[in-house]
């Protein structure tokens, strides 16, 4: 039984981090995120197969599919996954990306309030919005399925 809930360790260069949240109730989330990008040292290559990068979630859909042609002409259909949390009152809402055509097309044959398992990793997407960077964390799928 999974129960720890949040943990956070400080960013050193650009893109490294170290997140740990666990949840395990009427809906299961698990997200365990090590250092990744940067520099890497001799010591920091022998302690690589430690660093993993694993997400699967079990919730319901919050709204349809949305699929999406970026400016690059790569498509991707975008989900939103509500879990509830067991620890207290209230929800959250996780954003998925699919970009495997195979992926796509499942996801894209669901509907609202279906229940889905998602496994995938974690993934900080950036891009411009006017004069200004934004970004924000979505899971990126490796499997979808309708449970």
């Amino acid at each position: 039984m999974w129960k720890h809930l949040h943990s956070k360790r400080s960013i050193h260069r650009a893109s490294s981090i170290d997140l740990g949240v666990y949840l395990k109730g009427k809906n299961h989330l698990l997200v365990h995120l090590r250092r990744f990008g940067g520099s890497v040292s001799k010591a920091a290559t022998k302690a690589k197969a430690r660093y993993r990068n694993e997400v699967e979630i079990v919730g319901r859909l919050s709204k349809a599919p949305e699929e999406k042609t970026l400016p690059s002409g790569d498509l991707v259909v975008e989900l939103r996954i509500i879990v509830e949390r067991d620890d207290r009152e209230g929800v959250d809402t996780l954003d998925v990306a699919t970009w495997r055509s195979q992926l796509r097309r499942r996801a894209l044959t669901l509907k609202p309030e279906d229940w889905v398992r998602v496994k995938g990793v974690i993934r900080r997407r950036f891009w411009r919005s006017g004069a200004a960077v934004a970004s924000r964390w979505q899971v990126e799928a490796r499997e979808l399925e309708r449970v």
